[in-house]
């Protein structure tokens, strides 16, 4: 609704705290320009609270969510906490996502711890982080597992010096909006259902995959304002880039092509190299749908028709399509993007001039002035055909 607020604290119990009542939790409200406070801070009395805070508005009710800690659970105080605070919920278990909710933030008293809404997932996850979100009408419950490191072990791939390598999963939460209730959620390595398709006619980031072989990200850590070369040696000013051996790939799921199919593939590339589009990771003619061969010094787009006895592999929806680097030299990729075909087999023109553009950071968070963001920034524009287009870069690089 248009107000700021700011979270924050956890770790060990301070001076005046406890394991039950840590007195480590802060939460304040903010003023419009989003960085002065606006009054003072309240702490929370979040029951074993360790770190992770999140807020949600939900119902008309502000709920807090956090992780607890690792410390150990008394029985007795316990019970004397639900007593005093005329609850009844189980304690939390170590590491766990709990929450309380509130009529009136900024009032310490008005907070009622309502339980626990996500279990640690299991070891060797080391913590436990989460965020809650409602998109297109369902809420998600987005975490971190170590499902990935723990196949790791299993395999002998990494010894058991290694720590610390997670996951992110998602998983559907039920929420009674009305009652602000949060019911535990079911974890699995399942995740979500699609709810909608991917559209191939969009300007797509290659680091936008359902799962991935062997890539090597950009590492923005190494990244300063000044700065235009990353660790991997990418010209990190302008996108964000995949390097791709030999053997590597990136899959997308539900891939709506529609009826009309596409006629052309663009990859926005740069070094030398070739890859495959195909329907499985096989390496067979029969699921190698295109190929395409790249070579240059800069990042740029290298374009390839469709094949005319494959133009019906790309109609409808894929359900699964697997870019694969089948050579590389030095390769370097950026974004993909298919070409409709018209309804009356003339490659319809793209009109590219941008008539909205908007600027967000790595976060998503829209920004109202991009040349005051520091670091990569998004720039989205939507052509006069209603094409949305993208691109990073640096903030003042235009």
């Amino acid at each position: 609704n248009g107000t700021g607020w700011i979270s924050f604290g956890g770790g060990d119990p301070n001076n005046k705290g406890n394991n039950l009542m840590p007195n480590n939790a802060g939460f304040v409200k903010l003023k419009k320009d989003m960085i002065s406070l606006d009054g003072s801070a309240i702490k929370l009395p979040a029951p074993y609270h360790f770190e992770a805070s999140e807020l949600n508005v939900i119902g008309g009710k502000f709920v807090y969510t956090y992780c607890s800690s690792w410390t150990d659970r008394s029985d007795e105080e316990w019970n004397a906490y639900k007593t005093e605070k005329g609850i009844s919920v189980a304690k939390p278990d170590k590491c766990t996502m709990c929450y309380m909710v509130s009529d009136n933030p900024m009032d310490p008293n008005s907070w009622k711890y309502k339980g626990v809404y996500g279990k640690h997932p299991g070891m060797p996850s080391p913590n436990n982080h989460s965020h809650l979100h409602k998109f297109k009408g369902n809420y998600y419950y987005i975490y971190h597992w170590g499902a990935l490191m723990k196949a790791m072990l299993d395999a002998n791939a990494v010894d058991s010096s290694v720590d610390g390598y997670r996951s992110i999963c998602v998983n559907k939460a039920t929420v009674n909006e009305s009652s602000a209730t949060v019911s535990p959620v079911t974890l699995n390595l399942e995740g979500c259902d699609a709810i909608d398709t991917m559209n191939p006619y969009e300007l797509q980031q290659i680091e936008t995959m359902a799962n991935c072989g062997g890539i090597q990200y950009e590492d923005f850590m190494n990244v300063t304002k000044n700065s235009r070369i990353s660790t991997l040696g990418n010209d990190a000013s302008e996108n964000m880039q995949v390097k791709m051996d030999a053997g590597d790939w990136t899959q997308v799921r539900n891939v709506g092509f529609g009826t009309t199919g596409a006629s052309k593939f663009t990859l926005r590339a740069k070094g030398k190299g070739a890859l495959d589009i195909r329907t499985t990771l096989a390496n067979s003619k029969r699921v190698t749908i295109a190929s395409i061969e790249f070579s240059s010094t800069e990042m740029e787009d290298h374009t390839i028709e469709i094949p005319a006895d494959k133009l019906e592999k790309f109609k409808g929806v894929r359900s699964n399509l697997y870019f694969i680097i089948t050579a590389a030299e030095d390769a370097y990729l950026d974004a993909w993007q298919f070409t409709e075909m018209g309804t009356d087999g003339i490659q319809t023109m793209e009109n590219s001039k941008p008539v909205k553009r908007q600027s967000y950071d790595l976060s998503g968070r829209r920004l109202s002035n991009s040349k005051q963001a520091h670091g990569v920034i998004i720039e989205q524009t939507i052509d006069a055909n209603g094409v949305k287009h993208q691109r990073k870069h640096l903030s003042g690089k235009q």
